[in-house]
C-alpha cells in the first residue's frame, strides 16, 4: 500500500425518506447506489505490463417497509470476471422475514489471474417470533453438487423457548458444515426484574 499512489473515482446516489414518529422526525435510507474504482498512478508508470485499475465495484441497496434488495457486483477488468452477491428479503411489520440469496464467486490471485472454478451458493433464511418461541435459521446450498445430499454446505438454526411468566427462557442452537463437525449450544436466562420483555437470541 505504501508503494501506491491511488486515485478513487466513484458516484454515490441516495434516496432518503423522512418519517414522523411520535412527533419526532426520523430519516432512513430507502435507496443507496455506489459505483467506484481506483487507479494507481505509480503502477501506471511501470514498464512491465502495468495494471493500474482496481476492480470496478457496484453496490445497490433498497430498503422498503416490507421488502429489501441488496446486490454487490465486482468486475476485474484484467481477469474479465464478475463476482456477484445478491439477496432479497420479505418481512412483516413485526420483524419476521424470509430471505433468499444467490452468489457466484471465483478467486482471483494478486496477478489478476483466476484460480479454480466458480463457486455458486444459494442461501435461505427466515425468522419467526411468537409469544412463547422464537425461531431463526439459515441454510446454504451448492446447486452444482453432484449428489443432492451433498448440496447443503452449511446451516444454522436456533430456537428460543419463552414459557409463560416472561422471566425466563431456554435456547438451543445447532450449526454444521458439510463434511465437518456439528455444534449444539444450550442457553438459559432468568430475568427476575419482570420487565415483561423476555430474552431473545435472535
Amino acid at each position: 500500500l505504501f508503494d501506491k499512489r491511488l486515485v478513487t473515482l466513484g458516484v454515490n446516489n441516495k434516496i432518503i425518506k423522512k418519517e414522523w414518529i411520535n412527533g419526532k422526525a426520523r430519516y432512513r435510507n430507502l435507496l443507496n447506489f455506489q459505483l467506484y474504482q481506483t487507479y494507481d498512478l505509480r503502477e501506471a508508470q511501470s514498464s512491465d505490463d502495468p495494471q493500474p485499475w482496481s476492480s470496478l465495484r457496484s453496490q445497490f441497496n433498497l430498503a422498503l417497509d416490507r421488502f429489501e434488495f441488496n446486490s454487490t457486483l465486482v468486475y476485474n477488468p484484467y481477469a474479465r470476471i464478475v463476482n456477484s452477491n445478491s439477496s432479497v428479503l420479505f418481512k412483516n411489520l413485526t420483524g419476521d422475514y424470509f430471505s433468499l440469496g444467490f452468489s457466484q464467486v471465483r478467486v482471483i490471485d494478486e496477478n489478476n489471474e483466476p484460480v479454480g472454478d466458480t463457486t455458486t451458493n444459494i442461501g435461505l433464511g427466515f425468522r419467526y417470533r411468537s409469544r412463547y418461541a422464537d425461531l431463526l435459521s439459515n441454510f446454504n446450498f451448492n446447486p452444482d453438487a453432484e449428489e443432492f445430499n451433498e448440496s447443503l454446505t452449511n446451516w444454522r438454526y436456533s430456537v428460543l423457548f419463552k414459557p409463560p411468566g416472561r422471566c425466563w427462557s431456554i435456547g438451543v442452537a445447532q450449526s454444521g458444515v458439510l463434511g465437518g463437525d456439528q455444534k449444539i449450544d444450550f442457553t438459559y436466562n432468568f430475568e427476575f426484574g419482570g420487565d415483561g420483555q423476555g430474552k431473545t437470541l435472535l
